[in-house]
């Protein structure tokens, strides 16, 4: 897949716990890679729980291309929906 000029990218970081369980993933946006990066460095230069991960190899992350940067309407839609989705499911639990 090639990178579009006006691709914008997240980055996702698991944090790893001592008993090899992921209990917090962070994303990070940007319009470019480098952009998600500086966001998730500057997080872990303050977070007591990333900054520890990250320095003992104990984050998982990646990176994806998405179309657009979210905004406040895209991330309340999408808080929205998923909300729906689970009045939906708790719906059909009741009917059973």
């Amino acid at each position: 897949m090639g990178h579009k000029e006006d691709m914008a990218f997240e980055l996702h970081a698991y944090k790893v716990d001592e008993d090899s369980r992921i209990t917090v993933r962070h994303t990070f946006y940007g319009e470019t890679r480098e952009e998600a990066d500086e966001h998730f460095q500057a997080h872990v230069r303050i977070c007591p729980k990333f900054g520890p991960a990250e320095r003992e190899g104990k984050i998982i992350s990646f990176y994806r291309e998405i179309d657009e940067l979210p905004t406040v309407e895209s991330a309340e839609f999408e808080a929205a929906e998923a909300e729906g989705e689970e009045e939906i499911e708790e719906d059909e639990e009741d009917d059973e």
